[in-house]
């Protein structure tokens, strides 16, 4: 049975979400004001809040950038793990807000090592075409 006293219903995630809202339109104002760069702002059920650097958008030195000023920013320390095949993980947990009860991370994910964001992508235009080649799904 489950104990009633920690039971989570779903006015308390209501309650979480919506005092999450609040603070998230807060980072965006600050950072607009700030100048720093977007980030891609996830609110999850439980109110945490994820701001993820784009590595669409970024280069892997500007989402280094931007994990650094905003974690500063909110006064976290940045972590960093890169794991075997290169891949660098970035993260900087947080909590806030004007009770102090919002938490949240700010992160990145960069897919490979700086030296090789540069090196020229393979011809792949004897086996695929258009958009095919951009997707991975090239013709046999």
């Amino acid at each position: 049975m489950t104990d009633p006293q920690t039971l989570v219903t779903g006015a308390d995630l209501d309650r979480w979400q919506a005092r999450a809202y609040i603070r998230l339109g807060e980072l965006i104002a600050m950072g607009r004001h700030s100048k720093y760069p977007p980030l891609v702002w996830t609110l999850a059920t439980s109110g945490g809040i994820t701001g993820e650097a784009d590595r669409l958008s970024y280069s892997p030195e500007e989402q280094r950038e931007a994990v650094r000023l905003w974690a500063g920013r909110l006064g976290a320390d940045v972590d960093t793990r890169t794991d075997v095949d290169g891949v660098t993980h970035l993260y900087a947990g947080w909590k806030g807000g004007k009770d102090g009860l919002v938490r949240g991370c700010i992160r990145a994910t960069i897919s490979a090592p700086e030296e090789e964001q540069d090196a020229p992508a393979a011809d792949c235009t004897d086996n695929c075409d258009g958009a095919d080649m951009c997707t991975g799904r090239a013709r046999a």
